[in-house]
Formats: C-alpha cells, sequence, structure tokens
C-alpha cells in the first residue's frame, strides 16, 4: 500500500482518487501544482467543488470507458481522464482521474504541428480547441477563444455567419462537409468539416481543417481562363462560347446583336504563303475586329476563318455601324502588306424571342450572300500581291521573261503545238517560281552553292507550295501541274514527285531546259553561250528529254 502511494505521489501527471460519493481522498503533488491548491483544503470535496471555487470552464464528454474533461482558465488548458473503479463484483467503489497541461499533451503537439488550420467546436457552436495555425489565422490566443463564438474582431461579419451557417448544415446531415469560403480580397479557404462523436456514436462537436487554396485557385482560374482562348488569335474560343450561350439564351432577356464574320483570304494565304503567314493575317484581322468592338462585347474564334461577335444592349444601327467599320480598316490595313477582307453577316433580337443557333444561323446566311460578291475582288488582290511578292523576290527582269516566252514559242512550233498549247506553257513559265514567296529571303536570295542541306531541302518545297498558289485560282489551275513537276528529271531523280520520261508533263519538261539555260546566263558570267549548250548536251536523259535538248540546240543556233 505503501508502494502505492510512492507511487501515485511521484506520477508525473497530475492524480486524483475519489470515493463512492464523489468526493477526493488522495491527490499528488503535480494534482496540486496544475490546480495551484492545497491539499486539505480539497479533500473531501467532490472535483466539481473545485472547479467552481476556481471558476474553471470545462467540458466533458465520454470517451470508450472514460469521461474525458476539459478544462481552461487564463494560463492554461488541461487534459482529464476519469475511469471508474471497480471491486470483484463489478461494483462501482470510485473513480480515478489523471490530468496534464494540454500543451505537454503528444496529440496536442502533432496537431500544432500540422500547417492546416484545425478547430474544434461543441454542438453550440462555441470553440474547444484549435492549434496554433488557427491562432495565426484569426490572430488571437486559444485561451482567449476557448468557449466563445467567433467575434467580429476575429473575423470579418460575413465570414462568421458563413462558417456558423455551414457548421449548423453539418450537425444536421451528420456527415462529412466540404466547401470554400472566400476573405480578405478574394483568398479562398477551403474548408471540411467533421461531426465529432462520442463512444455511443453521439455528435458531441464539430472538427475543421481549413486550408488557403488562394493560390492555386488563380492557378486553376488561370487555366480554365486560358481554355477559353484560342492560342493564335488571343481571341475567346469556341469553348468559351458554348458556356455563355447557355447562359445568355436562359437568363439574358436584353437586346443582343450577333455579327458572324468569315475570312475571304485564309485558306488562300495559307495555300500560297503557308501557315505561318497564314496565322499573321488572323492575327491582323483580329487586331482590327478587337480595336472596333473594344470593351462593348465579346469577340470569339467560332472555326478556322469564322469570328463571331456578341454585343448586349445593341440594336441594328449598331450592327450596322461595327460592320462597316471593320470593312474601312480592313481596306486601309497598313500593317500587314497581304489584303484582309471579311465578310460578314448579323442578326439581331430582343428580349429573348430567338436562341442563339437562329441568330447563327440568319447571320450565316448574311455572311454566304456577301462572300459570293467579294470572293472574286479578294482572289484578285491577293494574287496581285503575290505577283507583286514575285517579282521582288526573284528580281527576273521583263527582258528575260520576254526571252523565255521566245523560246518556248519557237521549240512548241518545231514541235507541232497550237497557239494555246503554247500560251499555256508561256504562262506556266511566268508562275513556276511563285512558290518562292513562301520561301525565307535569307534563302531564296542566295546562290545554289551557298546553301546548306536544310536549306536546299526547304528551297525544294516551292514546286508544291507554288501548284497550290495556282489551283486556288480556277482561270489558271490548269498549269498548276506544269508549275508542281518543273524540276523533275528525266531520269527520275528530280523533285518532289520523282517522276521520269514522258511522265512528265511536256510544258514541265520543255520549261525544266529553259529555266537552266537562263539560271547559267544570270549567275555564271565567265560561261559563254556555247559552254551552256555543251553543258545542257551532256545532261540528255539524265536532267533533260534528248528529244528536246536537239530541238532547244536547234533553235538557239539559230537565233
Amino acid at each position: 500500500m505503501q508502494l502505492i502511494k510512492l507511487l501515485i505521489e511521484n506520477f508525473p501527471f497530475g492524480m486524483w482518487i475519489e470515493d463512492k460519493e464523489k468526493k477526493i481522498s488522495t491527490v499528488n503533488l503535480k494534482f496540486l501544482e496544475l490546480f495551484n491548491c492545497e491539499k486539505e483544503k480539497i479533500l473531501g470535496k467532490t472535483f466539481y467543488n473545485l472547479l467552481e471555487e476556481k471558476k474553471y470552464k470545462k467540458e466533458e464528454f465520454k470517451i470508450n470507458d472514460y469521461l474525458e474533461i476539459r478544462i481552461y482558465n487564463k494560463k492554461n488548458i488541461l487534459n482529464c481522464k476519469k475511469i471508474e473503479v471497480l471491486d470483484r463484483d463489478k461494483n462501482i467503489i470510485g473513480k480515478v482521474g489523471i490530468v496534464d497541461c494540454e500543451k505537454n499533451c503528444y496529440l496536442k503537439n502533432v496537431i500544432n504541428a500540422i500547417p492546416y488550420i484545425i478547430s474544434y467546436k461543441d454542438i453550440n457552436g462555441n470553440l474547444t480547441g484549435c492549434n496554433k495555425a488557427f491562432e495565426k489565422f484569426v490572430g488571437r490566443d486559444e485561451l482567449n477563444l476557448l468557449g466563445e463564438k467567433y467575434k467580429e474582431n476575429c473575423l470579418e461579419k460575413e465570414l462568421v455567419l458563413e462558417i456558423a451557417n455551414k457548421d449548423g448544415n453539418n450537425l444536421k446531415k451528420k456527415n462529412k462537409r466540404l466547401y470554400e469560403i472566400q476573405y480578405e480580397n478574394n483568398k479562398v479557404m477551403k474548408v471540411e468539416k467533421f461531426p465529432l462523436k462520442d463512444s455511443e456514436g453521439k455528435i458531441i462537436g464539430v472538427v475543421g481543417l481549413s486550408e488557403d487554396i488562394s493560390e492555386d485557385k488563380k492557378f486553376q482560374n488561370k487555366i480554365i481562363e486560358e481554355s477559353y482562348k484560342d492560342k493564335t488569335t488571343g481571341l475567346y474560343n469556341r469553348n468559351y462560347f458554348e458556356k455563355i450561350a447557355v447562359e445568355i439564351d436562359k437568363n439574358f432577356n436584353g437586346k443582343l446583336i450577333l455579327i458572324m464574320g468569315d475570312s475571304d483570304a485564309l485558306k488562300l494565304v495559307n495555300d500560297s504563303l503557308g501557315h505561318l503567314e497564314g496565322d499573321r493575317y488572323l492575327r491582323d484581322l483580329s487586331r482590327i475586329i478587337l480595336e472596333v468592338v473594344n470593351k462593348r462585347g465579346d469577340v470569339i474564334r467560332w472555326g478556322g476563318d469564322e469570328f463571331i461577335i456578341l454585343i448586349p444592349n445593341a440594336n441594328i444601327e449598331d450592327a450596322k455601324e461595327v460592320t462597316e467599320r471593320i470593312n474601312y480598316l480592313c481596306r486601309n490595313n497598313d500593317s500587314s502588306p497581304i489584303p484582309i477582307s471579311l465578310s460578314m453577316g448579323y442578326s439581331y433580337r430582343q428580349e429573348n424571342n430567338k436562341t442563339l443557333d437562329k441568330m447563327i444561323e440568319e447571320a450565316e446566311n448574311e455572311v454566304y450572300k456577301e462572300k459570293l460578291i467579294k470572293s472574286e475582288k479578294t482572289k484578285k488582290r491577293l494574287f496581285e500581291y503575290i505577283q507583286k511578292s514575285l517579282m521582288e523576290k526573284c528580281c527576273e527582269s521583263e527582258e528575260v521573261r520576254k526571252r523565255k516566252h521566245i523560246l518556248i514559242q519557237k521549240i512548241c512550233e518545231e514541235l507541232n503545238l497550237t497557239k494555246k498549247e503554247i500560251e499555256d506553257i508561256q504562262l506556266a513559265s511566268d508562275l513556276c517560281s511563285i512558290g518562292m514567296i513562301a520561301i525565307p529571303d535569307n534563302i531564296a536570295k542566295k546562290n545554289i552553292d551557298e546553301l546548306t542541306d536544310k536549306e536546299i531541302e526547304i528551297l525544294k518545297t516551292h514546286p508544291d507550295k507554288g501548284y497550290r498558289i495556282v489551283k486556288s485560282y480556277p482561270e489558271i489551275a490548269k498549269v498548276s501541274k506544269i508549275i508542281l513537276t518543273h524540276h523533275e528529271d528525266y531520269n527520275g531523280k528530280g523533285y518532289p514527285l520523282g517522276l521520269a520520261g514522258e511522265d512528265i508533263p511536256l510544258g514541265a519538261r520543255i520549261i525544266r531546259i529553259i529555266e537552266d539555260y537562263n539560271y547559267y546566263l544570270k549567275f555564271d558570267n565567265k560561261i559563254t553561250k556555247k559552254d551552256i549548250e555543251i553543258k545542257i548536251k551532256s545532261q540528255s536523259y539524265e536532267k533533260y528529254d534528248p528529244k528536246l535538248v536537239k530541238v532547244f540546240l536547234k533553235v538557239i543556233s539559230e537565233m
């Protein structure tokens, strides 16, 4: 018995023993230290008498087979556990209690080490505990918060009410809740709430786990925003339109104009100048549309070359003004040498009398009518630009052009070709280098001997680019195959198709000889006319059709 008393006295936690009348019969030194009291003054009193005298606040709940009591004053939070003592017949003969400062509790230290904001409340919404992160968040110590609801000097009133309301719902539904709240200049907090239950499954409070997700939210919003933007033009994309369309049809009852635009030349630009130039064309066109619409509405890239403009609280006169202004800026655009043109149509609704799908259908019909009128004009302007660019890039004089026409005519007359056939080959000769406008200047203007292997491969794409350009214009499309094959070799080792012999169109075989003849004259000042003739003759059956070489040499000798 003496040994038991010594163990109790030197126990590292506060300890007390109650008899079956709940009166304290034994306490140790740690207990007296924690409660700052004298042994003689508490023996024979109940534990709750002591708490009342000290004016300590408490809360208690049953966990498994023991009663847990949480006591707090201005200096400390004490955790107590009280368990029943039974005799051999399982009759209650008293109770044993253990108490210690919560700061010494291993679990409390773990909770304080967690960076998330943790709090727990009783069923009345009073705070019964929290960790250091919570203290930092509200700006007050745990001891000053215990037993209180959130005060306005801790958090904004609206936030307090929102938290209290959600906690109430959590207790009613008796399950986990996850939600977000906003505070302080649009910061966002993710909050998880869990019902706190005793050993009998009764809800005795709420545990909250919170995390500031403001940066994650910003990143998430940025990703969402980017998903609504077209990467080429920076305009809104179709995903954005689909999102707002539902809201507009459902809730917007005001006036609305929808303008649809269709680029008149994007396909031609892509085919003739390449997709990089096509992207620049789109950006220039988008810039013009944005300049006109400004902040009055949304501009959306609907498809490859289609745009939609939505302007709320506007009427038909506004639609006319916007389309006329866009057309004017397209006609007078100085930032891009490529002619910019947009066929447009619009639809108008008031008081939600038609759906957006119906408005798109009406606007598309108007676009189609305008496109029929503008299409040929746009093609003509673009082709003029292409021809001008070709002259600047290839620097071919009118004298050279005439010389080539004369050679073609004389060779074709020797072959008994018709006038129309001769004119087609002459046209193909004028356009055979048209694909060079899509070749970078630093490659196009170099001598062939100065090019790297990679640059040569890029240069070899010009027949295909020229073919696609010419194919886009019905009036000259007939010579597109000659342009595609004018670098094919008679032995099948040319490009781009590797055709051989008479599989190569006749016009392409004629132009192959004449183009090389003019190349030698232009770039080799030391070579004589006779040397050129010998060089071309030596490559019969390899690069050139031997029959045409004979005719060419005959024509040259007679000139």
